[in-house]
């Protein structure tokens, strides 16, 4: 065992706790990956957000995290240990005992333990607050509900709109029905009365040529005549009647066309807000308006609340600690001695040669001459003076 290793760790220790964490636990390491994921995961879901702007305010808050967990003392600390086993000289770690120093200096907010339980007393409140809050789901979207409360509305309104409208248009296509079969009913009977007009005309027409040829009172033929031209005045103006009562007939058909297809456009209409009513109606039954914004935000609080908390349980325990002499301490250790116990590169390969030396002879027996066992002992003895050597220049 390295007993200068122990001091240093326990120096170490002393100057992380003073900052809030502690050296032996893997709490950075694992609330730094939990911030990657959760940043990944942000990111995913502002693709196809509509509070993209939110998301990247989060997705930067929790960046400025990672780069804090990243260079916080439980890391730096860790960071330390690996290096003094490595043995490597002060003038390598410098900078981060420096950084370290200044991480267990910088925190001088609570000066005595009773503001310290205080504090905690509240953060502990506040955290199983949030933490029941979380559990319970306590995060109805009232607003995205009161919006979908007057779509309701809305959607009812219009429906009730159309059904207004196509009862109108129901009405009208009656009437214009009704209109249809009087205007045909007309035209039928004028196409009927000049039918029998025309007919009486020809009649008239062969009285009159019978009557050139036969004698004939004056006032006979005169009245015949009289009755023709009347005749054809008749067929005149109820061709014209015709004519007119027959545009109207065409005017009323194409009334109804267009009220038909603006009948249909309604009907399509309604069908589409009720599929709409009926969604939305669903969605205020199920009453599922989670505002996932607000949990992932009080999420990250209670994250931060128990850091803090964690962080004030480990200063109470070094709250009077004078972190300058604790680190010009570890600066003195770490000069007077940072040799590990760990065996050096080239020892370790020496070392490792001794070691192998019977089983290459053994394994390439048929292959190489086997040395007598004092040559190989001599080499071994060599090698071990050598290490030797080396570690008395290490230690100096």
């Amino acid at each position: 065992m390295n007993t200068n290793y122990e001091v240093i760790k326990n120096l170490v220790s002393l100057l992380v706790k003073r900052a809030g964490f502690n050296i032996d636990s893997n709490y950075s390491e694992t609330e730094l990956e939990k911030v990657k994921n959760s940043i990944k995961d942000l990111q995913a879901k502002r693709e196809d957000s509509n509070n993209k702007k939110v998301l990247s305010k989060m997705i930067d808050d929790l960046k400025v995290r990672q780069a804090n967990w990243e260079n916080n003392a439980e890391i730096v600390g860790k960071s330390l240990l690996n290096a003094y086993k490595e043995g490597k000289p002060y003038s390598s770690v410098k900078m981060r005992i420096e950084l370290l120093g200044n991480l267990a200096s910088k925190n001088r907010t609570y000066n005595s333990l009773s503001n310290i339980y205080d504090r905690l007393n509240k953060l502990e409140l506040d955290y199983k607050n949030l933490l029941d809050k979380i559990e319970n789901n306590s995060y109805e979207s009232t607003e995205e509900k009161e919006m979908d409360k007057r779509y309701k509305n809305y959607l009812e309104e219009k429906i009730e709109n159309f059904n207004h409208e196509l009862s109108g248009i129901d009405k009208t296509l009656d009437e214009l029905r009704n209109s249809e079969k009087n205007d045909i009913n007309i035209v039928n009977k004028v196409k009927e009365y000049i039918n029998k007009l025309e007919k009486d005309l020809e009649k008239i027409n062969n009285v009159l040529d019978n009557t050139l040829t036969s004698f004939v009172a004056y006032e006979s033929f005169e009245s015949i005549e009289n009755t023709n031209n009347k005749t054809i005045e008749k067929i005149d103006k109820f061709k014209e009647l015709l004519s007119k009562t027959e545009s109207v007939l065409n005017d009323v058909r194409e009334n109804r066309r267009k009220t038909n297809e603006r009948k249909t456009y309604i009907e399509k209409e309604k069908e589409t807000y009720i599929n709409k009513l009926n969604r939305v109606s669903t969605k205020l039954e199920e009453n599922n308006y989670i505002n996932n914004i607000e949990k992932m935000e009080d999420t990250n609080k209670s994250e931060i609340i128990r850091l803090e908390i964690n962080s004030l349980n480990n200063i109470k325990d070094v709250l009077y600690i004078d972190t300058e002499k604790v680190k010009e301490e570890l600066i003195n250790e770490w000069n007077k001695n940072n040799t590990t116990g760990e065996i050096p590169l080239e020892s370790y390969n020496k070392e490792e040669k001794v070691k192998n030396i019977d089983i290459i002879i053994e394994k390439d027996n048929e292959e190489i001459i086997e040395e007598p066992k004092k040559v190989i002992e001599e080499k071994k003895q060599e090698i071990k003076q050598e290490e030797k050597k080396n570690k008395i220049e290490l230690d100096w």
